[in-house]
């Protein structure tokens, strides 16, 4: 997150001219060293994940971004939630949780779409109806009525599971036609939204002084071939990020889920996205027969 977002001078800039950032840590990352024996050891985490939660200034949930994105997908992405905070700005606590769902209605809509297109431009087939539903004539008759909208609204909403399950299966289609390495090629086709700035670079340079200071005779540094390395990997986990993980988030929001607040969508994202559940202190780390003592845990 340092290294991709918040060290690239235009989303650095952007973000605090527009937004103020707090960090909270969900649980302790697990890291693994590695001792070769001979004086060498590699520290390093796993597991690791981190999602930006999108707040206005009451701590309202209006967006959920998962994992690491290349700077420019990741403003792209916050830029949208910027102008949903401003068309919520003085409307009824009705009015708001109907432009929310149809926000994340667009958004949903919109990964569907640029997915297909993707699949399409790979030469996968992958047909799905795109078409955005309306709301049900029941839906917009009781909106119009305001002494009905409490009671009958949730009534009526309930009864159109089948509809959202339709939309859901949409998005399972497009993922069943999307192997890992059809992953990579979509990265491929993004491949400019995760390429790093100047800004980044220096960091990693920074980080890595030994390997500039050994490359100086050679015609590529191992510096740059590992920030090219880096950036296909990010362009993998920004597509992937988005087009199935924000989907589903996108869909929470579109069921009503974010309105439980922030306790509950941080759990949900944990467990159900990013599968690190606090509940789990070693993720499943433990439950392979190691053949050592205590399954070599030193506590």
């Amino acid at each position: 997150m340092r290294t991709v977002l918040y060290a690239n001078n235009q989303l650095s800039s952007y973000l605090r001219r527009n937004f103020v950032l707090c960090w909270q840590s969900e649980r302790p990352v697990p890291v693994v060293t590695i001792d070769f024996g001979d004086g060498r050891v590699v520290k390093r985490t796993i597991t690791g994940n981190a999602a930006h939660y999108v707040m206005d200034h009451h701590g309202n949930l209006l967006d959920v971004v998962p994992g690491i994105y290349g700077a420019n997908a990741f403003q792209r992405v916050i830029s949208g939630s910027l102008r949903l905070w401003s068309q919520l700005q003085n409307v009824s606590d009705f009015k708001r949780e109907i432009i929310i769902e149809t926000y994340h209605k667009v958004r949903l809509k919109n990964i569907r779409k640029s997915w297909s297109k993707d699949l399409r431009t790979l030469g996968i087939f992958a047909n799905v109806n795109l078409k955005p539903s309306r709301e049900s004539l029941a839906v917009r008759a009781a909106i119009r009525t305001k002494s009905k909208r409490g009671i009958e609204l949730p009534v009526i909403r309930s009864v159109q599971v089948r509809k959202r399950s339709a939309q859901v299966h949409k998005i399972t289609t497009l993922r069943e036609k999307t192997s890992q390495n059809v992953w990579q090629q979509i990265a491929r086709l993004h491949y400019r939204d995760a390429k790093l700035d100047r800004g980044s670079r220096s960091v990693i340079e920074w980080q890595n002084p030994i390997q500039i200071t050994a490359s100086k005779a050679l015609v590529e540094s191992p510096v740059a071939r590992l920030i090219r390395s880096f950036e296909k990997s990010l362009a993998e986990d920004t597509m992937r990020n988005e087009y199935e993980f924000h989907a589903k988030i996108h869909q929470w929001f579109c069921d009503g889920e974010a309105q439980k607040g922030f306790g509950y969508m941080n759990e949900r994202v944990f467990r159900e996205i990013f599968l690190t559940p606090a509940n789990k202190p070693l993720i499943d780390l433990g439950e392979a027969y190691t053949g050592l003592l205590g399954d070599g845990l030193n506590n």
